[in-house]
């Protein structure tokens, strides 16, 4: 009997389900020697990362709202704050708990005891935070450091202060030159001059507010500062007359 030959269709479409049947048999020959023995393990496993997965995102969305909440408190805080209302910004800072803030709401509070005539626990604060703030922040914090040791009376003690900050100040400017730009230095001049003055070294603070620029925006207060303290009486000399023999 003649066998009869396939039609071109017929063979592609037996190839193909030979194919298939081979990759089933491939398939469960695999799943059953390597995966079916740790199924159990395995779907432990995947549990295990949707929970930690599912949990992540939940604490994510948390300090998120927690972040948000603090930083709403904050600005509270400081708006009382402005507004003259010291006992109502000392309320807002106790709701913070979120550490992230911690340093603004510590300087904060600095302010506050500041604004208050606080100044010792002023110092306080802001000498803990110079010592454990970020770099970029220590300049700002020195001078309000400094300031509050003004306010204190301790002239000498804001002078040393001062002297911190010159240090991270880069490169001095040309001061002989008092028409040129003005740079991070004219801040340093000015507090450095005005407490010169109030230590009772009037000529030598005229002369280190002369240094700042005339291009500066500390420039108006240098000028104001001076003619401040060219009219500032001068105490007058006790003077012992001794009385004549003759």
């Amino acid at each position: 009997m003649v066998r009869g030959r396939m039609k071109h269709k017929d063979v592609v479409e037996t190839l193909h389900h030979s194919d298939w049947d081979i990759f089933k048999e491939n398939f469960n020959r695999f799943w059953n020697e390597n995966v079916k023995p740790y199924e159990r393990t395995l779907l432990t496993l995947l549990t295990a990362i949707v929970v930690l997965g599912v949990g992540y995102l939940w604490y994510s969305d948390k300090k998120a709202n927690d972040l948000e909440s603090a930083n709403q408190y904050l600005a509270e805080a400081k708006r009382r704050l402005d507004d003259g209302d010291m006992a109502g910004a000392i309320s807002e800072l106790e709701y913070i708990e979120d550490s992230r803030v911690s340093v603004p709401a510590e300087m904060l509070d600095a302010n506050i005891a500041y604004a208050s005539g606080e100044y010792e626990q002023a110092i306080s604060i802001l000498g803990r935070l110079v010592e454990n703030s970020p770099e970029s922040i220590r300049t700002d914090l020195l001078y309000q450091y400094s300031a509050a040791q003004e306010s204190n009376g301790d002239f000498e003690g804001a002078l040393q202060t001062l002297e911190r900050i010159k240090a991270q100040l880069g490169s001095e400017p040309d001061t002989s030159d008092p028409g040129r730009e003005s740079s991070v230095w004219d801040r340093y001049y000015f507090r450095k001059g005005r407490l010169l003055a109030k230590s009772g070294k009037q000529d030598e603070g005229i002369k280190t507010l002369l240094m700042v620029s005339q291009n500066s925006p500390w420039s108006l207060q240098a000028r104001n500062e001076i003619d401040w303290i060219k009219a500032t009486p001068v105490a007058p000399l006790t003077t012992k007359w001794a009385a004549s023999g003759s």
